[in-house]
């Protein structure tokens, strides 16, 4: 079980003013919509564990258990507190209110309160709360309450976040006097209460990304340096490659009701694809290209849990290019031990001032097999820690070397060696392309960049979900960097690498334009004119090197064909044997 979720409440304002529509835009219900929709989608695929649950505000019935006499009206509780689902996410897409009525949401406001104390009491691990409210602010309102509502959310440490037309600081929208009143309230509760104020258009602009966030725990060792020392350390992942589950391997579209039931054979590698028994196999391991078996001993050996310094060396022979893996780990100090605590300060500030790194053997539990990585120092004003890569073993590395291109041994060197504008140009572009953390490429910060191909996936099962029936939507540029468009780097390869479209030098010699023939004529005149043109047709013909080809090719057929023996297959060939004498001899006799 997560101890660390998030419950949300969301208030959906869904009163007649909410469908009118801001200038050019979307109704503010259907642009709220909109928001509800991206805050469910990150949830459902990145599998989290918080829990959601959906208030409107401004309905015809009155469904919640504050609700007496003429108190808290029109406020419905339609989602309760729970994990999303995609039951949600189509409840959100064919949801279109007709008979709505105005309502109070500061009363509202209140039963998202009790809501969520209620499910505070039953449910465990729900350590953030957060409450937010999708509105216009056009609705009347009593502010007899806020001031409690203000303490019992700073007790509770729930966190208000409002959604509405105009956010925190924003001259230039204009507010009527309901507005002006509402957005007053929200200010005041800001000043006890956490949270913020967004617009419609900040919470839409930004990118529908989908997320994964790991709580990582620690990996608990002792960093042995030599016989004699050994420091007791933390290890938290820093950075963690992600696959998506794909649970859904196993539904059946056709028959959700069918019970579905896994059956597994084993097969040889053969042109039978003979079956056999899980008995008659051994377990084994790829080498290479080789198959190894395992034998019983061998699978009893077990590796012991270390993390052991082999040596160091300076920062410049573990180039970054060599780092492996699908994850780095920050290693700090155990932090009950202080004396410990100073040791490891020690090293760091040691490693740090004589740029040096520290190789490490790694074994994560006797489960695994031994790793081989580096420690590199990592010092901040506030903490100092240092950052584990893995490296590759001596057989991982594979060093591939090319020879250079021919341009001095070819017929024209100068026509394809670079000039000195082409190279600085090639220059300029491989340091544009060297991505950091600083500068003008700090947006190209991992932090901000999301992984296309995952963001693709997401959208088509969203799609095939929600909307079967449509084809899979294109990926928004947004998820993407456009990193090559208005470059300068780019305009100069452009302009000192010009590609030109070229003509072939060789006219194609087809029947047409080699006896300058008109195909559009008929039958007939082909006819009546063949008989005067064959002399001259047929000296081209010769010219043109077609004359033996066919000939040869007959004399070769018959003489494959033939059953004859040698002496009459000679006799036989004769006849067809190609014309002594050149193509000019041949032109002359006739």
């Amino acid at each position: 079980m997560a101890y660390n979720k998030t419950a949300i409440i969301i208030v959906l304002d869904v009163s007649p003013s909410m469908c009118g529509k801001d200038l050019a835009q979307d109704s503010y219900l259907s642009q709220a919509l909109q928001i509800i929709k991206q805050i469910v989608y990150r949830k459902v695929f990145s599998e989290s564990k918080d829990e959601i649950a959906v208030i409107l505000l401004g309905t015809s019935n009155t469904s919640n258990p504050l609700a007496h006499e003429d108190n808290y009206q029109n406020i419905c509780v339609e989602r309760f507190l729970s994990v999303p689902d995609f039951d949600l996410l189509e409840w959100l897409v064919k949801f279109h209110p007709t008979d709505t009525t105005e309502a109070d949401f500061v009363d509202a406001l209140i039963v998202a309160m009790d809501h969520l104390q209620t499910n505070l009491e039953t449910k465990k691990g729900l350590k953030h709360r957060q409450i937010i409210l999708l509105s216009n602010l056009m609705s009347l309102f009593v502010d007899d309450q806020i001031g409690d509502i203000m303490i019992n959310m700073k007790q509770q440490e729930i966190t208000f976040n409002v959604i509405s037309p105009k956010s925190t600081g924003d001259i230039n929208q204009v507010s009527d006097e309901q507005q002006k009143e509402a957005e007053t309230i929200i200010e005041q509760m800001y000043s006890m209460v956490k949270g913020h104020n967004y617009s419609f258009h900040d919470a839409l602009s930004r990118p529908n990304v989908f997320t994964k966030h790991h709580s990582s725990s620690a990996w608990k060792c002792n960093l042995e340096i030599g016989s004699n020392l050994s420091i007791p350390i933390c290890g938290y992942i820093k950075l963690k490659g992600y696959k998506p589950a794909q649970s859904w391997k196993k539904v059946f579209a056709n028959d959700q009701a069918a019970a579905l039931k896994e059956s597994r054979t084993l097969h040889l590698n053969d042109e039978n694809e003979t079956e056999i028994e899980y008995q008659d196999t051994v377990p084994g391991f790829y080498y290479g290209s080789t198959l190894v078996p395992i034998s019983e001993m061998s699978e009893k050996y077990k590796s012991a849990k270390c993390f052991t310094v082999l040596g160091f060396t300076s920062k410049e022979n573990v180039p970054v290019y060599s780092y492996m893996g699908d994850s780095t780990m920050y290693v700090i100090a155990e932090p009950t031990d202080q004396v410990t605590s100073v040791a490891f300060s020690a090293l760091v500030n040691a490693l740090f001032e004589t740029n040096m790194l520290a190789i490490v053997r790694r074994v994560y539990d006797a489960r695994s097999g031994p790793r081989i990585g580096c420690l590199k120092p990592h010092i901040k004003n506030d903490y100092e820690c240092m950052i584990y890569h893995e490296l590759p073993f001596f057989e991982d590395i594979l060093n591939c070397e090319f020879d250079p291109l021919p341009v001095d041994s070819c017929d024209n060197p100068k026509k394809f060696k670079p000039s000195n504008a082409q190279l600085e140009a090639m220059d300029n572009l491989i340091d544009t392309m060297t991505f950091s953390n600083e500068g003008k490429h700090k947006f190209l910060n991992t932090k901000y960049i999301s992984t296309p191909s995952l963001q693709k996936f997401y959208q088509c099962f969203e799609q095939r979900v929600l909307e079967p029936t449509k084809p899979i939507p294109e990926l928004p540029t947004k998820h993407g960097v456009s990193f090559f468009e208005n470059n300068e780097a780019v305009e100069k390869i452009k302009e000192n690498f010009k590609l030109e479209k070229l003509k072939p030098n060789k006219t194609e010699k087809t029947g047409e334009k080699l006896f300058d023939l008109n195909l559009d004529m008929d039958s007939s005149q082909m006819k009546a004119e063949a008989p005067n043109d064959a002399p001259k047709d047929f000296k081209q013909l010769v010219l043109a090197g077609k004359y033996f080809k066919d000939n040869l090719h007959d004399t070769k057929e018959s003489e494959e064909n033939a059953g004859q023996n040698k002496s009459d297959s000679q006799e036989s060939s004769k006849p067809d044997q190609p014309m002594e004498g050149s193509a000019d001899d041949l032109l002359d006799e006739m």
